[in-house]
């Protein structure tokens, strides 16, 4: 059994968090064409993957691809929340085995201080 979340469930679920007002567009947001090459229109997740695509919330591979089934990691989703938070801010780093130059340090340091995720008690 696998423990892991994907990429199509983690775009399920920033889908359904997004903020909904009176005219919902989810609802009549309608998937014409493939939004990605190994994502067709009518597979179950291509609504959210790709209205997440249109907010720039969460994107795919330089070849096309999105890899629907692929596990994400918890850099990945610190990365889909800072992208899902409308004002983010720079925060304090809080961990010492998470170089600045690592591709999400900035998300992870957002996501941390917004509460959304915490790390080990050894920092």
């Amino acid at each position: 059994m696998n423990q892991n979340v994907t990429r199509e469930e983690l775009a399920t679920v920033f889908y359904r968090l997004t903020n909904v007002t009176d005219n919902d567009m989810r609802q009549e947001y309608e998937v014409k064409v493939n939004p990605y090459t190994d994502v067709e229109k009518d597979h179950w997740s291509a609504r959210p993957i790709a209205y997440l695509k249109q907010l720039g919330i969460m994107g795919g591979y330089s070849d096309g691809s999105f890899k629907p089934a692929q596990s994400v990691t918890r850099a990945e989703v610190a990365q889909v929340i800072k992208e899902y938070i409308a004002t983010p801010d720079k925060n304090e780093m809080m961990f010492s085995d998470l170089p600045e130059t690592h591709w999400a340090s900035d998300a992870i340091t957002l996501v941390t201080n917004e509460g959304w995720i915490k790390g080990y008690e050894d920092g």
